[in-house]
């Protein structure tokens, strides 16, 4: 998205800091996404941290953790994921004799950058077999994922991680940091910043119930309006809460000394009340100024289109809140295809981290 990247490429020349920050590889993000200005980069769940071209974190699976699950993942029969910094292998009995693809775990962990898996992606059912080995829960991390898949990781690669290790190396005044997320795996990258902000249409529910904000209409592009119309807000509450007790002081005095009779007194308190909720819902109206970045026409309920996608937005969470009052297999047999439209979703979004630069008002 045009707007989105030239909208970074302004948060970052203001003198602020942009991270990106994923579950996946290097090799799955997109070119054209690489090349917008990142201050560094949170990949593979927090496994793997640079910071302007530098190194912070490098968490992978150690030789010995892969040699104790080589058995029960090549006596398996499906396709077990292997996640490096380089991409991805697959391996499975039947697997072909080509770059990308293994038949053994020793296969797979040749073909990855440096011998190092970073994640090993299989099905829920088999996660759970090796979750009940008491010898792998204090190693291992299990994150279930969409489609019955799970992936497992070193017991310390979290996003929270990932991104307190960019803190740890930044300076202390490094200003707010902004936290933008859509899954339920971003569940720890909202808890470790300043601000977590939610994709609230495509997002999962536990990710809005841990965000401070949900963006209802999952336009990132309305970011940069946000953050002025919520500090356009703060100022709108001072200064309300400033003309109130300024009037309510001076008509105190004024009744203590007998120039303000009881009438005109209940009179000018209402009348307070009437300039603090007309002032407030001014910021209904509020438009930023044209030095300040565009933003595109408010929808309203006049807007047939807005009214559209409404209706489709209040179908599909009805149909999705019955789906989950459903049972286990009848819950995930349902609407298969609802599932399989919101993994495919989830899976075109990124996850950025922006830390505003203290001091400046942008």
């Amino acid at each position: 998205n045009e707007a989105v990247s030239q909208a970074i490429r302004d948060f970052v020349a203001k003198g602020n800091m942009a991270f990106i920050c994923t579950g996946r590889t290097l090799s799955c993000i997109h070119p054209k996404l690489l090349e917008l200005p990142w201050t560094g980069i949170v990949c593979l769940a927090g496994g793997y941290v640079e910071l302007e071209g530098h190194v912070i974190r490098d968490l992978a699976m150690t030789p010995g953790m892969l040699q104790r699950l080589a058995p029960i993942l090549e006596q398996s029969d499906e396709v077990i994921r292997f996640e490096g910094l380089n991409g991805v292998v697959r391996m499975s009995a039947d697997a072909p004799d080509a770059p990308g693809y293994a038949r053994t775990v020793g296969d797979a962990i040749t073909q990855l950058q440096h011998y190092s898996a970073y994640k090993i992606l299989m099905s829920t059912s088999l996660a759970n077999r090796i979750a009940q080995d008491q010898a792998f829960e204090p190693l291992l991390c299990f994150n279930e994922l969409e489609l019955e898949v799970t992936e497992i990781s070193p017991r310390e690669c979290t996003k929270r991680e990932g991104v307190q290790s960019v803190l740890d190396a930044l300076d202390p005044h490094h200003g707010t940091v902004y936290g933008i997320g859509d899954a339920s795996n971003d569940v720890s990258l909202m808890n470790a910043v300043d601000v977590g902000i939610a994709m609230g249409g495509v997002g999962s529910d536990i990710a809005v119930d841990a965000a401070d904000i949900a963006l209802v209409d999952d336009e990132v592009k309305e970011l940069p309006h946000l953050i002025a119309l919520s500090k356009r807000m703060m100022r709108t509450i001072k200064l309300n809460i400033t003309f109130s007790l300024t009037l309510n002081f001076i008509a105190i005095v004024l009744a203590i000394i007998g120039t303000l009779n009881p009438d005109v007194g209940a009179l000018v308190h209402n009348a307070g009340s009437v300039l603090v909720i007309t002032n407030s819902a001014l910021l209904l109206k509020w438009r930023r100024t044209a030095s300040q970045i565009s933003r595109p026409q408010t929808r309203n309920l006049f807007d047939r289109k807005f009214r559209r996608q409404a209706r489709r937005n209040l179908l599909f969470a009805r149909s999705a809140c019955r789906s989950r009052a459903a049972s286990g297999k009848a819950r995930s047999a349902a609407n298969p295809f609802q599932k399989e439209w919101i993994a495919k979703l989830r899976s075109t979004l990124f996850d950025f981290l922006l830390f505003s630069a203290p001091d400046r008002g942008h």
